[in-house]
């Protein structure tokens, strides 16, 4: 399936473009601010996502959340 140039805009994360589609779409990034914009916010979330730990939940945590959902 190709990508047309006025989809790019919202195909900027992830491995959405791919060889060509990626080369033009790199073209393009330099003279739109939007793309631009939001690459570099993709890029902060991944690289906040990166510096996050799991933690363990409270004892139960499961059983509270689960028996909430039932009283909706």
């Amino acid at each position: 399936m190709k990508i047309q140039p006025d989809q790019w805009h919202v195909l900027t994360g992830g491995d959405a473009l791919s060889g060509p589609e990626r080369e033009a779409f790199e073209r393009h990034l330099p003279g739109c601010a939007s793309c631009q914009a939001e690459v570099r916010g993709l890029r902060e979330t991944a690289a906040q996502l990166a510096l996050s730990a799991a933690v363990e939940p409270p004892i139960r945590m499961e059983q509270r959340v689960l028996a909430a959902t039932y009283r909706i």
